[in-house]
């Protein structure tokens, strides 16, 4: 059997072109958009064509790929069992970029010839064909396009970079059109949104608890399009907030920041691999199976993403890409979701689409459990945004995803006075359970004692003291414990005490919990950092 394996690119240098939130999704979204025509162009060269990677049903596929949904669900790399007639690829992709071209060409308004010689010099669509007829080569064939991919193409001359202009003016494009159908009326009238600004996206739950004013801020943040520079509109939109004395007590803190967050699947590579060494018709439909549920998980994520307050940039299978606020509109038990809230629904969605499955690897039957990995990237509204998705990605690639056993949550806030506080959680233990129910119950609280403040000041100042109780009782959790909670009552005069008891039970416990997966010092540091994000999920706005 012929297969051909096609890659799309630049990513890295394509995501690198956005200064703005609509500029990243644009970027992102575009990438999608072309692998998405090519598989629907493939499918009418060959309407029995059979796709591996990504998820395409066999039947009638115009109605498959839900437009409106809001974000790019199509990966860089399409398999697919190739029966096209010579030359049919290179048809596809010629009509593909002149189109496009035409498309870009109306919306940024430059001569569409130097638009498509750009767009041609620019994109790299690669692709390799390769007979197989022992394996269903998902993993192998890939092998090839990484070769491929290290084949730079040359623009000539990059002065005018279209596509950088393109972005620049998305809203209202082709591509929003597909995406949301929204659109940004002149002189400040909304209908439905484009894809929203960071300040937007931060201060999302403000538009549950004061719908009235935030909208007033909105407005003004378009009205203000073209008459400002971003920077200045952006204040003046939490200006507004400041200037009504019916919203200063609700506002807090965290609206002013946003969490960007990057999420990859643990294990399913590993999966791919025990399908792949399988009997060819079996390993069809085990494939077909698992791209099917990824791209299930995929589209449910953009939904929960959305309904929490957030804006997906990228859901491709076990790929996630998104930005949310630190607290998000929705409630729970009475009391409104936070970021954590969010990861956790879409970890357990994640499992329930993928469960254990037992595989056989290098001669031995073992059980694989494909979960999620998250790098959680919170800053100020003002940092760059380049910056804070580079972070983003380093917490999930250089922490979360080398933490042993995986399945882990890579945490970094960094606060707009630059001082910033991080850590590693690992989301099936008692001290991430611990730290989420921490946040469930303080944060419904009311700390006019600044009590949780004078914890961690305490924590910090006594770190070596904690480390010296715990390898004095020689390592046993239970004889901590108890030394800990001495600790407490000693430093804590017995009123306040007695006030913050669930509190203080479950720092006690937490830190016992870290201290039996972590090494002393990185225990301490997750602790620090828990106490550290709750307080931050309670604080006032100041300008700090």
């Amino acid at each position: 059997m012929k297969y051909t394996a096609i890659t799309i690119g630049p990513t890295l240098k394509t995501l690198q072109l956005a200064r703005k939130t609509r500029e990243l999704w644009g970027a992102s979204y575009l990438l999608s958009y072309i692998c998405k025509e090519l598989i629907q162009q493939i499918r009418i060269k060959d309407n029995k064509c059979s796709f591996i990677v990504p998820y395409v049903p066999k039947d009638e596929i115009t109605d498959f790929y839900k437009p409106q949904i809001g974000a790019g669900l199509f990966p860089d790399r399409i398999i697919f069992e190739d029966n096209l007639p010579e030359g049919s690829l290179e048809e596809i992709k010629t009509e593909l970029l002149t189109t496009l071209a035409e498309r870009i060409t109306n919306k940024i308004k430059e001569d569409e010839d130097k638009v498509a010689k750009y767009l041609n010099q620019y994109f790299r669509i690669e692709h390799i064909t390769k007979e197989y007829n022992d394996i269903l080569p998902v993993i192998s064939i890939q092998n090839y396009l990484d070769t491929a991919e290290l084949q730079c193409k040359l623009v000539e001359n990059d002065s005018q970079n279209y596509i950088s202009t393109f972005l620049n003016k998305i809203t209202n494009s082709f591509l929003t059109e597909e995406a949301f159908s929204r659109e940004v009326i002149k002189d400040g009238d909304i209908r439905g949104k484009c894809f929203p600004s960071i300040p937007e996206l931060a201060s999302a739950q403000f538009r549950t608890i004061n719908s009235d004013v935030w909208e007033i801020a909105q407005k003004d943040l378009y009205e203000k399009l073209n008459q400002k520079k971003e920077e200045t509109r952006e204040n003046l939109f939490y200006d507004i907030f400041k200037g009504h004395d019916n919203t200063k007590n609700d506002f807090r803190t965290y609206h002013k920041y946003v969490a960007i967050v990057q999420a990859d699947g643990d294990s399913v590579g590993e999966l791919i691999r025990s399908f792949e060494n399988g009997e060819v018709e079996k390993s069809k439909i085990e494939i077909a199976d698992l791209s099917k549920n990824l791209f299930e998980f995929a589209k449910q994520s953009v939904e929960k993403i959305s309904k929490y307050g957030g804006e997906c940039i990228y859901a491709g299978g076990d790929d996630l890409l998104f930005m949310a606020p630190v607290v998000g509109s929705q409630k729970e038990n009475n009391n409104y979701q936070n970021i954590f809230d969010l990861i956790n629904t879409l970890s357990t969605d994640f499992q329930q689409r993928l469960p254990e499955q037992n595989i056989i690897k290098e001669g031995t039957s073992i059980n694989v459990k494909p979960t999620l990995s998250f790098g959680v990237s919170i800053s100020y509204y003002k940092f760059p945004l380049q910056e804070a998705l580079s972070e983003a990605t380093s917490q999930l690639f250089e922490k979360a995803k080398k933490t042993e056993g995986k399945n882990a949550v890579a945490l970094r806030v960094l606060k707009h006075s630059g001082q910033y506080f991080d850590t590693i959680f690992k989301k099936n233990t008692e001290a991430y359970n611990i730290f989420c129910y921490l946040m469930s119950i303080y944060t419904q609280q009311n700390d006019d004692n600044n009590f949780l403040m004078s914890v961690i000041k305490k924590i910090y100042d006594n770190t070596d003291r904690i480390i010296a109780i715990y390898e004095n009782e020689n390592k046993d959790s239970e004889k901590f414990r108890q030394r800990l909670q001495f600790t407490f009552n000693s430093e804590f005069n017995n009123d306040i005490h007695t006030i913050y008891e669930d509190l203080t039970t479950g720092i006690i416990n937490l830190t016992v919990s870290a201290f039996k997966i972590q090494t002393p010092a990185n225990a301490m540091k997750m602790v620090y950092a828990a106490l550290r994000f709750i307080k931050f999920l309670i604080r006032k706005d100041t300008d700090e």
